[in-house]
């Protein structure tokens, strides 16, 4: 397993990169040796959720440590 977030959106991807504080969270992650992966959210997200939804799971191996 690897440190490693994946963000899902309910749209275009330029469109989520382009969300106030993404370029910072990517900052972050690097900075913190997470890997960051995109994808476009599932259809059936979309039709629950609705356009523009933003989903976000974290993955770790071991306890997570909160600063």
């Amino acid at each position: 397993m690897v440190d490693a977030v994946c963000i899902s959106y309910g749209g275009e991807l330029d469109d989520m990169r382009n969300l106030p504080g993404y370029k910072n969270l990517i900052t972050t992650c690097q900075e913190h040796g997470v890997e960051v992966i995109e994808s476009m959210l599932g259809l059936t997200g979309v039709i629950n959720i609705g356009k523009g939804a933003l989903t976000a799971a974290y993955c770790k191996e071991g306890p997570l440590k909160l600063a």
